[in-house]
């Protein structure tokens, strides 16, 4: 059972691939939570988490702004996965202009490339390419940048930020190489 003074975590999709995964790892932290579920899902919704029944919406989206509020958040934890370059910039832009410095939240955003894990099993097959390229000089950074990430290192690097927020106003951005090291060790912008 949660403690009614224990932090308040907000999760948009706690049904879904990585929501329903990370709801039990932060229950078993301590942590109260709120979770958007789409209408008909609520039953699905893992055990240690209230359910709120709607759309997201995006990054603007009222309903997410309202529970967010609800849920006392002052910390916002995104997953941008692999976006064109302007468009993963015009939504951390959103986050950083209408959460972080009109209402002086912080923000850490996770870029994983590719998440493995249950489903589809073809990602699997080019972990060996990307080992063998990792060890090439020309190709070693930009390999490690769009590095394929497990499951369990994307979890533990999404619950450790929701429990280490960075300094306030400030933009934490946790790359590849960093969700891979297990933690949010990474550079804050602001």
């Amino acid at each position: 059972m949660i403690a009614a003074e224990s932090p308040g975590v907000f999760v948009a999709g706690g049904t879904g691939y990585p929501g329903s995964r990370l709801i039990p790892l932060l229950a078993r932290r301590g942590y109260s939570i709120l979770a958007l579920v789409r209408p008909g899902s609520e039953r699905k919704l893992p055990v240690g988490a209230v359910s709120i029944s709607g759309r997201g919406g995006g990054p603007r989206g009222a309903l997410r702004q309202r529970e967010r509020r609800a849920a006392g958040a002052g910390h916002e934890v995104l997953s941008a996965g692999p976006r064109a370059a302007r468009t993963r910039a015009r939504g951390e832009g959103m986050i950083r202009s209408g959460f972080v410095e009109s209402r002086g939240g912080t923000a850490t955003i996770l870029r994983p490339w590719y998440v493995l894990g249950p489903g589809p099993m073809w990602p699997h097959l080019l972990r060996p390419l990307y080992a063998f390229w990792e060890r090439i000089p020309a190709t070693a950074e930009t390999t490690r940048r769009i590095g394929l990430v497990r499951l369990p290192e994307m979890l533990a690097s999404l619950a450790d930020a929701v429990g280490d927020p960075p300094p306030a106003r400030t933009v934490r951005i946790v790359d590849v190489p960093a969700i891979r090291a297990g933690g949010v060790r990474t550079r804050a912008t602001t």
